[in-house]
């Protein structure tokens, strides 16, 4: 649930006719989801805008000053990235999968894989397909097959 707060406060002084001094500033804080290409976590943000003007006759003066704060925000999609390909992560050894010959650090590595492999071999068995990179082959092509299936049929349909 998204959680705002935003302050806008000019003052302004004129300390003679022809002199102003004015300080605007603009402060925001918040929680927030932001959706787009990944899924990005706002937690305890922070944003402070700040501009000082001096105007005297024809000569001017501004400076500005811009503070941000990400606070506990993160990108869900390079979090799990970052996790799932960690060198300190677990390495795939394929020899346990039913391929023997490949050596274990070949690119593929991370708990993530893993985790898949071990996840979609589990499918495979459960549909009586066979263990390993085989079995999980075969899943693949049986869900594109279900998939293309089901997209024929809307097809009819039209």
């Amino acid at each position: 649930m998204p959680r705002i707060l935003k302050v806008l406060s000019p003052f302004i002084f004129r300390p003679d006719e022809k002199t102003e001094i004015s300080l605007t500033s603009l402060i925001g804080r918040g929680d927030s989801p932001l959706q787009g290409f990944g899924r990005y976590a706002m937690k305890g943000i922070q944003i402070q805008q700040h501009k000082l003007q001096i105007d005297r006759g024809r000569l001017n003066f501004r400076t500005y000053y811009t503070r941000e704060e990400d606070g506990d925000s993160y990108q869900l999609s390079a979090a799990a990235t970052l996790i799932g390909n960690s060198p300190t992560a677990n390495i795939v050894d394929f020899a346990t999968l039913g391929v023997p010959g490949i050596d274990p650090v070949s690119g593929l590595e991370g708990w993530f894989t893993q985790y898949q492999l071990g996840y979609m071999g589990a499918l495979a068995a459960a549909k009586g397909l066979p263990a390993g990179i085989a079995g999980i082959g075969g899943l693949i092509g049986q869900i594109g097959a279900d998939i293309f299936q089901k997209a024929k049929s809307l097809l009819y349909l039209l």
